[in-house]
């Protein structure tokens, strides 16, 4: 049969489709499950010595032709699942998803393998993280605790992702946290690393939903620059009493002025006061001429152009 046509689905309609497809997910998940087996298995026995391998992950790579991290990621479920056998079940059904038992895998034991297995069931990946944040705190300011595991003298990392039961107990070694810090990486670009409350977490994740129409992608370092941007101005204006920009037309106006500046201008007639204007409306009603002369008085004095629209005298 022809390739093309062998992987064709142009000839399956719309609901036959989805029943494929959701088929072939059910089929990739048991698959998934056995090829872990199989992993756990072969690990176990070292079997991958007589195969001219130093360790399973070279083998996986060498031999069964997998890519480096999606070697280590099936070792580290496979050795996972045959500690707590429980976990096949939810993988080949497809209630666990490789990244989730590899998430689980440093928290599991037990006491709590029931517990985290259910919480964990059709959950993303972000949302087991979450879960385990939540169950399994830590701050910046503990030390981190790295478990070496090594298997045999010649395994070699990434394949050196277990351990078995007759390997003595791996040494602990305490790392501490790093701290924030910001490190230049170019002229104009540098890495921000810390660690924030859930908080500020909640909200970086708000301002990019916000911002949708500005950052399309969600990049954090765009969001990260408009909020700094943003809270620099908000403290300028608190602090220091700093304004926008003065707009076009402002601008515009102060130019005219700086041109205007240095040469001799047409007198201007100030605005009458308020007092004036009184005294002006309280003419006799019967003094016609004394009421027209200050109507054109007063109509005068009002119609005085701004300082923008005076123009200059030339000299001589």
């Amino acid at each position: 049969m022809d390739c093309t046509m062998r992987y064709s689905r142009a000839h399956l309609g719309d609901r036959e489709l989805l029943c494929h497809l959701t088929s072939s997910a059910a089929h990739d998940s048991a698959s998934t499950a056995d090829l872990l087996a199989d992993i756990a298995e072969v690990d176990e026995r070292r079997l991958y010595l007589a195969e001219g391998c130093e360790s399973m992950h070279a083998y996986c790579v060498r031999v069964l032709h997998l890519a480096e991290g999606s070697a280590s990621k099936r070792i580290w479920a496979a050795r996972t699942a045959r500690e707590f056998p429980q976990l096949f079940d939810r993988i080949a059904d497809g209630r666990l998803h490789l990244s989730a038992v590899c998430l689980l895998a440093t928290y599991l034991t037990p006491e709590n393998v029931t517990e985290l297995l259910d919480a964990a069931t059709h959950q993303t990946k972000k949302a087991i993280e979450s879960m385990l944040a939540e169950r399994f705190p830590r701050t910046e300011e503990l030390p981190l605790i790295e478990t070496i595991r090594p298997f045999g003298g010649a395994q070699h990392s990434p394949g050196n992702v277990g351990m078995t039961k007759s390997e003595p107990a791996p040494p602990r070694i305490a790392v501490a946290a790093p701290p924030s810090r910001i490190e230049p990486i170019a002229h104009d670009r540098s890495t921000l690393h810390l660690t924030v409350p859930r908080t500020a977490h909640e909200d970086l994740e708000y301002s990019r939903a916000l911002l949708g129409h500005q950052v399309p992608d969600g990049e954090i370092g765009a969001v990260a620059t408009i909020a700094f941007r943003l809270l620099a101005e908000t403290l300028e204006r608190k602090k220091f009493g700093v304004t926008k920009r003065a707009s076009t037309k402002t601008r515009s106006a102060l130019s005219d002025r700086k041109a205007l500046r240095g040469r001799p201008a047409l007198q201007v007639r100030p605005e009458p006061s308020a007092r004036e204007d009184r005294r002006a409306r309280r003419a006799r009603p019967g003094c016609k001429d004394c009421l027209v002369k200050l109507d054109q008085w007063a109509q005068l004095v009002r119609r005085v152009p701004p300082v923008s629209a005076v123009m200059a005298v030339p000299q001589g």
